[in-house]
């Protein structure tokens, strides 16, 4: 009997054209998954470091050996609690940081000429607590995702 009606062959159909894309795709990633946290624990630590790495440190040093494991229970609590989309729009929060973890980043509402433009992480704006794009140009200028 022919596999040509077999799911991987849609699975393998899918992946392929991702990573054709421009998604990180390999076929071993699969070993890397959490399926208690529905999470690739690696992927959002290495996001971390690379966005926040003064957030990623002060984890560290809170919760030693243990800052991914606590983190990814957190995040995946707050995923089950407020949804995907709440979470990448509004950031996790964590008891021992100052802000905010974002987890996404998003491109400033203008399309001004790209060259001069840098996305940059950011306290806060003044008009919002939750400011967390800045543009900075010759004159720095501030928007605010909300």
């Amino acid at each position: 009997m022919s596999d040509l009606h077999k799911e991987i062959h849609l699975e393998n159909e899918i992946c392929d054209c991702l990573a054709d894309h421009g998604w990180l795709y390999e076929p071993g990633d699969a070993h890397a998954y959490d399926r208690g946290s529905a999470l690739f624990p690696a992927d959002v630590v290495a996001w971390v470091k690379t966005t926040q790495p003064t957030a990623w440190e002060m984890l560290e040093k809170n919760h030693g050996a243990q800052a991914l494991a606590v983190l990814s229970r957190r995040l995946r609590d707050s995923l089950d609690q407020r949804g995907t989309l709440d979470v990448l729009r509004y950031d996790l929060e964590m008891i021992g940081l100052r802000q905010p973890l974002a987890l996404a980043q998003f491109k400033p509402a203008l399309a001004m000429n790209p060259v001069f433009w840098s996305v940059t992480r950011q306290t806060g704006c003044g008009w919002c607590a939750r400011c967390a794009i800045r543009c900075i140009t010759k004159m720095p200028s501030i928007w605010c995702r909300f």
